[in-house]
């Protein structure tokens, strides 16, 4: 079901850019974004060239990887497990 967009565009999930209802793990992403951002002052879609453009915004954290987004960080590895798992767990149905 399409959703009014609600979030920055440089914080908000996935789901929550497309217009999707915007469950718990979508609050992980977000919250793991501003983590990045406040440890590396930037995220993969804060160029100047595409920061304002809401397509091209999504489309760069969709193709980006979370190897590719922690990158810089200390060894997290819980960390980017779980951000995987947080932006990834709308594959999974649970019934």
């Amino acid at each position: 079901m399409k959703q009014s967009v609600v979030g920055t565009l440089l914080f908000i999930s996935i789901n929550g850019q497309q217009e999707h209802a915007q469950l718990c793990h979508d609050d992980l992403e977000s919250l793991a974004y501003s983590i990045i951002f406040l440890a590396c002052s930037t995220l993969p879609w804060t160029a100047a060239s595409i920061c304002e453009d809401h397509k091209a915004v999504l489309q760069k954290k969709i193709l980006t990887m979370a190897e590719e987004l922690c990158k810089g960080l200390p060894p997290l590895v819980m960390f980017q497990g779980t951000f995987f798992f947080s932006a990834h767990l709308s594959l999974f149905q649970i019934t």
